[in-house]
């Protein structure tokens, strides 16, 4: 979650009044933010990776105006109608663009350090590393519009990058430049990169790496910025952007239009949301006033019954009426809330599947087996080279590697043990996990590695475990694709199949690389219930 750093004077200059610590801490709390360090400067961590529109002192303070009930209601914005234009040519790496103009920003340094603060934090948390959001500031009483967003061949067009001396390609930046160097893994495949021209078809950024030094050094006292965001995910960058904009626009900025593909950026009209209020009271435990609490929240009441609500639109993070309700509960003060007693009294206990597991676990760890956790996604080959099917899998996978759901846990167990054949013998792994061999079950999965390993050394440590379970286990004849033809037997508990038990095939030990003798089980977790 993003930690941030704020000028106590200058956030209370924002909100419009001092704060005792205490007073901010409480606040914060509500805002599900938390004061690391009190002083001259402010250390803030926000624990809601949805809401970046208080990652700067900016937001922070208009969210306390409203706590505070000094402002109430959705806070509205003015965009002003402009000339500026983007031409969109769409770059195969950042196919998207969005923009704007604020103009008469009191910056100073105090603004500057948050601009830059608010930029870095949504990029890196919000924006996925830059991979989904990256984004750009720079002087716009410098550039000359309409501004072209193109791709362009890296060795074509040379700049002096942000807080460089000297011009570069865009190839170089990515090579003698740090912020080229952390970031050009996003352009990895590409031979043309993602640029944006303005009409003297000067550089005003590269995304998502550098502005220009020339058109992209915002100083203390720049008035008029230039706020292009680009990246692969629209509905996040209209987010970031709104919320950059209103920051700006709270240090006095006044935010004009820019046109891209014949819309208008940014949108700042007041989303709407209904809430059933019935809905409200049920689930949050609220039977007091709802119209006060919304206001303090950022809402504008349109109607109470039903609850018609408008919320800015620097708010992402709302998609449903229980955010409405969190924010509502924020609101009032969770301290605030009475608790009720239930009416009906009812004992807790575990599931007798989840006692069953935690016996399991303790006998075999008396056995000295360790326990491991491995994948329930798996790459169907490392089944399908033992005869094993794979009946479950992924339609659009990501890799072949998690592209089908396990039916057995031991392939996966084998793979534990090939990779720790440096280690002292013998060894024991066990795991309960799910698999899907036709239908979804649980099971016991447990392999021992070492010189004196046979089938017998597998049996007895399961029919251990079934004594200690009070459950009689018996064996019959039987073939598995893992194990010795003549080592394995069928598991029978109240004589149903339940699993197998044996000693593992030398040709599954020589595909492993394992090169000791292992043997081992697979049951089904739930024949042992009682």
């Amino acid at each position: 979650m993003p930690t941030i750093r704020v000028n106590r004077g200058d956030l209370f200059n924002l909100v419009g009044r001092k704060l005792e610590r205490s007073q901010l801490e409480d606040i914060l709390f509500m805002l599900k933010s938390e004061l690391e360090e009190w002083g001259e400067e402010l250390e803030i961590s926000v624990d809601d990776s949805e809401r970046p529109d208080l990652w700067s002192a900016e937001g922070l303070a208009r969210a306390i105006r409203l706590y505070l009930g000094i402002q109430r209601g959705a806070p509205t914005y003015e965009v002003r109608s402009s000339s500026y234009e983007v031409i969109n040519e769409k770059p195969r790496a950042r196919p998207y663009i969005i923009a704007s103009v604020v103009k008469d920003v009191n910056l100073g340094e105090k603004g500057l350090e948050q601009l830059i603060q608010l930029q870095e934090k949504i990029m890196l948390s919000y924006g996925r590393n830059r991979k989904r959001i990256a984004i750009g500031t720079s002087r716009a009483d410098l550039i000359r519009f309409p501004i072209t967003y193109t791709e362009v061949d890296p060795d074509a067009y040379s700049f002096v990058p942000l807080y460089e001396e000297e011009e570069m390609t865009l190839r170089e930046v990515l090579e003698r430049t740090d912020k080229g160097r952390d970031y050009a893994f996003l352009l990895e495949g590409y031979d043309k990169f993602p640029v944006l021209l303005d009409a003297e078809e000067r550089v005003v950024t590269f995304p998502p790496i550098l502005n220009s030094n020339d058109l992209g050094r915002i100083t203390p006292e720049t008035r008029d910025i230039f706020i292009d965001v680009t990246g692969n995910h629209l509905p996040s960058m209209i987010t970031a952007l709104n919320v950059v904009v209103t920051a700006l626009a709270e240090r006095g900025g006044k935010i004009y239009e820019v046109k891209i593909d014949g819309v208008s950026y940014p949108d700042l009209h007041p989303r709407e949301i209904n809430v059933d209020p019935d809905y409200v009271r049920r689930l949050g435990g609220y039977e007091g006033d709802l119209k006060d609490p919304l206001e303090r929240a950022g809402y504008t009441v349109l109607s109470e019954n039903p609850l018609r609500l408008l919320y800015p639109a620097y708010r992402g993070d709302i998609r449903h009426p229980r955010d409405v309700l969190e924010d509502l509960l924020s609101s009032v003060n969770y301290n605030n809330l009475q608790p009720l007693i239930p009416e009906v009294y009812t004992r807790g206990r575990l599931r007798d599947e989840t006692l069953l597991e935690d016996a399991v676990r303790d006998l075999l760890v008396g056995v000295s087996a360790e326990e491991v956790q491995t994948f329930t996604l798996t790459d169907p080959k490392l089944f399908q080279d033992f005869g094993l099917n794979v009946t479950v899998t992924i339609s659009n996978p990501v890799s072949r590697t998690f592209s089908a759901f396990r039916s057995s846990l031991l392939p996966h167990l084998l793979r534990v043990l090939s990779k720790n054949t440096t280690l002292p013998y013998p060894q024991r792994v066990f795991e309960i996990g799910e698999v899907i061999d036709g239908s979804w079950e649980k099971r016991i999965g447990y392999l021992e590695a070492g010189r004196d390993v046979s089938y017998t050394t597998a049996r007895q440590v399961l029919e251990f475990l079934a004594r200690k379970l009070e459950k009689e286990v018996d064996f019959r004849e039987a073939n598995h694709p893992l194990f010795v033809e003549g080592r394995v037997a069928e598991v029978l508990v109240e004589g149903k199949p339940v699993g197998y038990v044996g000693e593992v095939s030398p040709t599954v030990l020589e595909y492993f690389d394992i090169p000791m003798p292992v043997a081992g089980f697979e049951v089904k977790l739930s024949s042992f219930l009682r």
